[in-house]
């Protein structure tokens, strides 16, 4: 296996708690009121030292200045709007919304669709985080096997609708996996399975494609759903849509 210059053994780098952190459980912000909120919330600890990644460049050794990290999420907040003119915004997820400690932004032009099963997950855009990070890209072109989701193949299971794990508290009344459903399966079973519900209940639609949520709110504006929330898990990307 090829060795990382200046970092570990992708299977050794897997359980650094930057790691962890960023592929692990993390909530979906889902409307820019609470991007907001985030920014604010981060903005108002700057001092105590953030690290700025963007994915694919060499990870920062030291945390940014003041400036840096204004200007930084000046630009940011700015990209994030042009590029993806929607009502919502849902490519922003965080460890705690009322105490972040990591901030994963996706960049809305990397993303594909619900239908993305033989592609690879795309990775984060950047990162904001008070855990020095690593370059992720570099580990997934050293070792394919680190890319869980490639292909379809080697998925974590989704848990049982009452186990616990998920950010979301609400009831759920349904689960569908579309992580190996082929184009257009996704969006077929999902207005399927939705027609199911009734009113008020709330179906949970699973995905290794964050860029899912374009096609979500397609799904939501046909079928009179609403999207309620959205998350991010060892087990790929949920997103809960509400019968209305």
């Amino acid at each position: 296996m090829t060795k990382l210059t200046g970092t570990a053994y992708p299977e050794d780098v897997a359980t650094l708690p930057f790691v962890e952190l960023a592929t692990g459980s993390l909530a979906g912000i889902l409307s820019w009121d609470e991007l907001d909120e985030v920014w604010q919330r981060v903005g108002e600890d700057v001092g105590s030292g953030w690290y700025l990644y963007r994915s694919g460049e060499p990870p920062a050794g030291s945390t940014a200045t003041e400036d840096e990290f204004k200007a930084h999420i000046k630009s940011l907040d700015t990209h994030l709007r042009a590029t993806h003119e929607r009502a919502y915004c849902g490519v922003v997820y965080v460890d705690s919304v009322t105490e972040p400690t990591l901030v994963k932004i996706f960049d809305p032009e990397s993303l594909t669709s619900l239908c993305n099963i033989y592609g690879k997950t795309p990775l984060h855009g950047w990162v904001i985080s008070r855990l020095k990070p690593v370059n992720l890209k570099a580990m997934e072109e050293a070792d394919a096997d680190f890319q869980r989701h490639e292909q379809g193949q080697f998925l974590p299971a989704v848990p049982e609708i009452m186990e616990t794990g998920r950010h979301y508290s609400g009831e759920i009344a349904d689960t569908l996996d579309a992580r190996r459903m082929g184009c257009p399966l996704p969006i077929i079973n999902t207005c399927r399975a939705l027609k199911r519900l009734s009113s008020g209940q709330v179906l949970e639609v699973v995905t290794i494609e964050p860029g899912a949520l374009n096609d979500i709110d397609y799904i939501c504006r046909q079928t009179g759903g609403s999207l309620v929330a959205l998350e991010q898990a060892s087990f790929g990307y949920s997103f809960y849509i509400c019968r209305t």
